[in-house]
């Protein structure tokens, strides 16, 4: 048990000063921050206004599927697996 097997104390020192600066800086850039103005969003109102605003996202992750799967599967192009690949997609 000699001096060199203890944590040095310099350096934990070191890493709070470096977690405190951080957390102030995360403070400060809260502070700063403007007032938000919520007044121009609206929130659904019913099931069809929701389903309204899911559908674009729904069209966006198709569309990022159906790219990532046509760069991978370029020789499976049967009908059948389009058919397939087109009823998995809309059960999203």
């Amino acid at each position: 048990m000699g001096r060199e097997d203890r944590f040095p104390l310099w350096e934990a020192a070191l890493g709070a000063g470096v977690a405190a600066a951080f957390a102030a800086g995360l403070v400060e850039v809260y502070l700063s921050m403007p007032d938000s103005d919520y007044s121009f969003l609206k929130l659904p109102r019913n099931l069809h206004e929701l389903q309204i605003l899911t559908k674009p996202v729904r069209i966006e992750l198709i569309v990022i599927w159906l790219i990532s799967d046509g760069a991978t599967q370029k020789n499976h192009n049967s009908s059948e697996t389009r058919g397939r690949t087109c009823a998995t997609l809309y059960q999203i």
